[in-house]
């Protein structure tokens, strides 16, 4: 009987000691296939920024930008099983719990068998404190200097946070009138400072007059709604950028099926028809940093190098830091 009692005490304690982990925010630092091998190039797994924020209890953000606050789902953790799902019920992903630490967090994605099959990827997490702790300004990371301080460029190792409900850009946009059926882009900048108020909202590229006064009056509503940006402990001025493309239906519906069709064709490895299908794309739309990226792998696939690293210079030229570690690592 004692036996027993001790081992439930036991259990207890380590369930409560792993499940005691799922808090703050962890940003995937890794992912490789169940045998450790590395995944493809192509794989949007294998670079791309992925944050789980485990802000409330039973509910996770998961985000692909460190400016946006992601979509929320409910999670499940029993048996070292990890789920999301939907508020309607349906699992929208399934983990085994490898390792949860202080300092580590590996989950292994079940693939098309489950979690047989070799397909499975294993995705590496660290605190997001820790990773931002990693980041080394370069004068690239500088905006401007006067005296002793310095006014950083955002980026996803070092960025202000903004307390409201949502995105900001979406409480931005509260109230701004209807967009004319026509491809309109909007373009901004704006200083977080040390003190966590927002100022010197510059807007660069404007849709309207209208759009812009709206945009204006939601801006100084919510100018002291920030927490600043820390480096190295220290709270940073930091300028970040807001953008904001309208297209008609007359251009994303060809560029949606243009994308589709070069996904599928990339999925096939025909990188050929993949090439045409990106290209078809972003004669419509030339600035599509996910279309640019496919089709900056489909040209290294090809033998063509230079006109990867073209387009991957193009996509930072954006503003957008995808495939960042591909330039780094082909165009040198």
């Amino acid at each position: 009987m004692h036996k027993i009692l001790l081992f439930l005490i036991c259990f207890i304690v380590q369930f409560q000691s792993s499940n005691a982990q799922w808090s703050g925010s962890w940003i995937k630092v890794n992912a490789v296939y169940r045998d450790n091998a590395e995944l493809e190039e192509s794989n949007p797994l294998k670079y791309n920024y992925i944050r789980y924020n485990f802000a409330k209890k039973g509910r996770v953000n998961v985000s692909t930008s460190y400016q946006s606050k992601g979509t929320s789902f409910a999670y499940q953790f029993s048996d070292n099983h990890f789920k999301m799902n939907s508020d309607a019920g349906f699992v929208v992903n399934e983990f085994i719990v490898e390792k949860a630490t202080e300092a580590e967090l590996v989950l292994l994605q079940n693939g098309s068998v489950y979690f047989q099959g070799e397909d499975c990827i294993r995705l590496f997490f660290v605190p997001e404190s820790s990773y931002q702790k990693s980041f080394v300004p370069s004068s690239d990371n500088i905006l401007a200097v006067a005296g002793v301080d310095t006014v950083y460029i955002a980026n996803d190792k070092l960025y202000p946070y903004y307390n409201g409900s949502g995105d900001y850009f979406d409480v931005l946009k509260e109230g701004v009138p209807s967009q004319p059926s026509e491809n309109l882009y909007f373009f901004a900048t704006y200083i977080v400072g040390k003190d966590g108020r927002a100022d010197s909202l510059k807007i660069i590229e404007s849709f309207s007059p209208a759009f812009d006064k709206k945009i204006i009056k939601n801006f100084n509503k919510t100018k002291d709604n920030w927490q600043p940006a820390k480096l190295n402990g220290k709270a940073v001025a930091v300028q970040m950028k807001q953008e904001y493309h309208h297209f008609s239906s007359n251009t994303m519906l060809p560029v949606m099926d243009y994308s589709m069709k070069g996904s599928k064709a990339m999925k096939e490895n025909d990188f050929t028809a993949a090439l045409y299908f990106f290209d078809k794309g972003l004669e419509k739309l030339p600035t599509n940093i996910e279309m640019l990226y496919k089709r900056a792998l489909c040209k290294y696939e090809l033998g063509n190098k230079e006109g990867a690293c073209k387009d991957l210079n193009l996509i930072q030229q954006l503003g957008d830091s995808t495939g960042k570690e591909l330039l780094q690592k082909w165009c040198k």
